[in-house]
């Protein structure tokens, strides 16, 4: 008997396990496991786009921040206990109630540093690749085992106009990073990137429309 159910309970494991990993069934539900991967690709890149965002403000005040900190360092004796001791207390009351004198915690999120931003962009950059991943896989079954190459073709060039995204990003980004480290004017070069951002994702928000139009006739 218990051999008998162990066998039960392993073939029942193992239909969970193929339905699991077998792909979709109809066009529509491709269509669905590929918005599904399309959302979360915007959710990354908006993700991504913030920390962008908080990281070009942040460098000018980690360097500024830097400066300040050397000059009290060369400027200045070090403070005596009693005035660490009442500074501590002083900052550890505004930000105990909320109010009060202000802090240097009343400014805003914490900078993002070098180290940081490129943890983030490790994880987005992960992300984005499961869901390309994904998307050629809604292709490959659409264009073979469902027969539905007009379909495919569409899921084929969002994932075509993605990539001219992620080209585009890479070298305004790279172009922001040179032209901060090298103290070079590379404006006309981001902005031609940044245009070419806007224009593809028009696109892609063009193919998508037809892509909701093809699901509701399924």
């Amino acid at each position: 008997m218990a051999a008998e159910a162990n066998g039960t309970s392993h073939g029942a494991r193992s239909a969970e396990s193929s339905a699991a990993t077998a792909g979709p069934s109809t066009a529509l539900e491709a269509l669905q496991a590929f918005k599904e991967a399309q959302e979360r690709r915007v959710a990354h890149w908006q993700e991504y786009d913030e920390a962008m965002r908080h990281y070009d403000d942040s460098t000018p005040r980690l360097q500024q921040a830097s400066s300040n900190d050397a000059g009290e360092i060369r400027t200045g004796p070090p403070p005596s206990s009693e005035a660490a001791r009442t500074s501590g207390q002083s900052q550890g009351s505004g930000r105990g109630c909320g109010h009060g004198s202000s802090s240097h915690y009343d400014e805003g999120p914490l900078p993002i540093s070098d180290e940081l931003m490129a943890k983030i962009l490790s994880l987005v950059t992960s992300g984005l690749l499961d869901c390309s991943h994904a998307v050629r896989t809604v292709e490959t079954e659409l264009r073979t085992a469902l027969s539905r190459s007009d379909l495919a073709d569409l899921v084929g060039k969002v994932q075509a106009l993605e990539n001219t995204v992620l080209r585009s990003i890479v070298e305004r980004d790279q172009n922001k990073r040179r032209a901060r480290l090298e103290a070079r004017d590379l404006d006309a070069d981001i902005q031609a990137s940044e245009a070419t951002v806007r224009q593809t994702r028009q696109e892609i928000a063009e193919v998508m429309t037809e892509i909701n139009a093809e699901m509701a006739e399924l």
